[in-house]
């Protein structure tokens, strides 16, 4: 795989602009599940973007739209708006990305324990506010992460183990003392 030379061009203009004299912080942003050039965000610090579930709201725009359009006069059609409609809705919501900036952090809501996917609104976190992280396991190929398992339960979903293990980074650096736990499943047998 052969590197860009113009992206490394800037990436070095950058550094030389910017560095770390003022404080400024290079953040990773990932683009089609692989890392992109580091960037500074104005305003947004870091964005984790879950591709599959970005997909998935695709594809299911797509399903609305197809069974609206070949079952139109009818009830079915109403179900492929309520599809559509929904979708749309998670793509507005995963779109965005898991928002980590200086003060906040900002994620979708999922309610409902058993159907992570399933996610209403977003709510913005203080990240004093954090006091730890629980990796749960896995959920049909993607990462789930509570945040702060004792009280206020929010689930997170990343894309894979090194999407889940970068915001572990990120909020470490924000966090210095904060806990980080793993559920330990039993042996089956």
């Amino acid at each position: 795989m052969q590197r860009n030379p113009e992206k490394r061009k800037d990436v070095d203009f950058y550094r030389r602009i910017h560095g770390t004299k003022n404080g400024c912080e290079l953040a990773q942003l990932s683009v089609g599940g692989q890392r992109s050039v580091p960037k500074k965000i104005l305003g947004l610090g870091v964005v984790i973007r879950n591709w599959r579930l970005i997909r998935v709201a695709v594809l299911g725009i797509l399903i609305g739209l197809g069974i609206y359009g070949v079952s139109s006069p009818s009830l079915l059609a109403s179900a492929g708006l309520v599809i559509f409609a929904y979708s749309a809705w998670l793509l507005f919501l995963e779109g965005r990305g898991i928002i980590i900036d200086e003060q906040t952090l900002s994620f979708p809501i999922r309610p409902l324990a058993w159907l992570p996917i399933f996610a209403l609104t977003r709510a913005r976190l203080p990240v004093v506010q954090v006091s730890d992280l629980t990796y749960v396991g896995s959920w049909m190929g993607m990462e789930r992460v509570l945040l702060n398992h004792q009280s206020d339960r929010q689930t997170l979903i990343f894309q894979d183990r090194d999407a889940r293990r970068r915001f572990f980074e990120i909020m470490k650096r924000r966090l210095p003392m904060i806990d980080i736990y793993r559920v330990q499943r039993p042996n089956p047998g």
